[in-house]
């Protein structure tokens, strides 16, 4: 993964920077020091919940976050909320995640990090696959699509930037990890049901139990696809306050 990072000497925190992007849906720093509620600051109020996570177990761009043991640990997602304003034909994901070296080369085993949508045939995941690699599976009425990214040793022990987007007018799957990307075209199926469900909208988790270790931070999600530009600059502004990133 490419280490070019512009710097810049603004004070502005990446939570105020990102606040003034437009068509975000959800937005959860993640930086809570106690309780269990994970603050949606897109003012929509989809708070989700974190659920067994050490919060402030570790910190990016100067913001406390939480880490997960990989256990039972996630941040629980309002799919109440959100079925509201998710549209599963045009949107973008972001996560910035941390994982060790032992914990990316845990070969034969899949990680969860995130997953949004109604069932096995209507869902966006975002997973470590079995073959270590930054995978998205994306499934629309039954018809799936699979990116994968290749992580290499600059990837260990640092965050790294998971930015994924869709648009079904645009015909494309775009998954972008700084500089590094995998595109596909949209899956040619119908997306059916608008009621998201609990186990289909998670953090760090997904159906089957298949929960993530590391650490996380600055979950995103937006109503529209970034564009390569809006992803560079969106990197460049964590990058401008986080210097353990890949």
């Amino acid at each position: 993964m490419s280490r070019r990072r512009r710097r810049s000497s603004s004070r502005q925190s990446l939570a105020s920077y990102i606040r003034g992007l437009s068509g975000i849906i959800q937005y959860q720093p993640m930086d809570e020091t106690s309780g269990s509620v994970a603050v949606d600051y897109s003012g929509n109020s989809f708070d989700g919940t974190h659920v067994g996570a050490t919060l402030a177990g570790d910190t990016f761009a100067g913001q406390p976050c939480p880490t997960y043991d990989g256990n039972n640990d996630n941040n629980q997602l309002d799919e109440v909320g959100l079925e509201t304003v998710f549209d599963p034909l045009e949107g973008t994901w972001v996560l910035f995640l941390k994982m060790t070296q032992a914990q990316w080369q845990s070969a034969g085993v899949d990680k969860a990090w995130g997953i949004v949508g109604v069932d096995v045939s209507n869902r966006i995941m975002i997973y470590k696959s079995a073959a270590d690699r930054i995978a998205i599976l994306h499934n629309v009425g039954g018809v799936s699509k699979a990116l994968v990214y290749t992580t290499v040793s600059s990837d260990y022990g640092v965050y790294v930037p998971i930015i994924y987007s869709w648009s079904s007018s645009g015909n494309e799957l775009d998954l972008f990890t700084n500089e590094s990307k995998a595109t596909a075209t949209f899956p040619a199926g119908a997306w059916t049901g608008s009621d998201l469900t609990t186990t289909y909208c998670q953090v760090m988790s997904r159906i089957g139990g298949l929960f993530s270790p590391g650490s996380a931070s600055t979950f995103v999600l937006f109503n529209r696809a970034l564009s390569t530009a809006d992803k560079t600059a969106l990197y460049n502004a964590a990058a401008a306050r986080e210097s353990n990133i890949a």
